[in-house]
């Protein structure tokens, strides 16, 4: 089930008349290139941001060595908590509003001092619109699908589960993950692919 399989994109590509392949290239390109500004923004802050990976503007500006984002992931948030490491997977779509808290306090301290906690976001991973994940949540298993809105206070240690609601829970395992999908096409920035593609047998 989680063999990369990019068979249908590839005939999808190829099956196009070189009019409509040639005018795909540009919108293309130019997404591709904004993304990879954002990406060497990142980079140049500390950030370890992988090939073919999108991720919002300020985030790149606020990215720092505790930013680790995988091969091919979409991070459409800037409202990471970089007080501690989030190590985020391959192929990981995290949508617009996610919150993923790192940090907060002893509540039961004289001195109410500062605590954290690492994360780890598997690969395959979606997590939904406006949800947010709290500092106790530590990770995140491979293909685990986090609902719109929900509140994670836990870590998920079994892979393809979708999890909803307030807090989280387990609301099914999940049939199948997206792992024949170009997540960048999703955007529009699948020009690499676009590309070398077209002329694969």
């Amino acid at each position: 089930m989680n063999n990369i399989d990019y068979s249908n994109y590839k005939n999808k590509i190829q099956s196009r008349s070189t009019l409509k392949f040639l005018i795909g290239i540009l919108p293309r390109f130019y997404n591709h290139f904004l993304a990879e500004i954002n990406r060497q923004i990142a980079i140049v802050k500390g950030a370890r941001i992988g090939k073919n990976t999108y991720i919002t503007f300020s985030l790149a500006i606020k990215a720092n060595k505790n930013l680790c984002v995988g091969d091919s992931s979409i991070v459409e948030t800037s409202n990471l908590d970089l007080r501690d490491t989030i190590t985020i997977g391959n192929h990981v779509i995290i949508n617009k509003n996610v919150t993923i808290l790192r940090a907060s306090h002893e509540v039961d301290s004289l001195d109410f001092e500062t605590i954290s906690n690492p994360l780890i976001i598997n690969d395959f991973v979606w997590i939904a619109t406006n949800a947010a994940i709290l500092p106790s949540c530590k990770e995140i298993s491979k293909g685990v699908v986090l609902g719109a809105f929900s509140i994670l206070t836990k870590s998920i240690l079994d892979e393809n589960v979708i999890f909803a609601g307030n807090p989280a829970k387990f609301i099914r395992n999940r049939k199948n993950i997206y792992s024949n999908l170009v997540v960048e096409s999703l955007q529009g920035r699948d020009f690499l692919k676009y590309i070398s593609f077209r002329n694969k047998n």
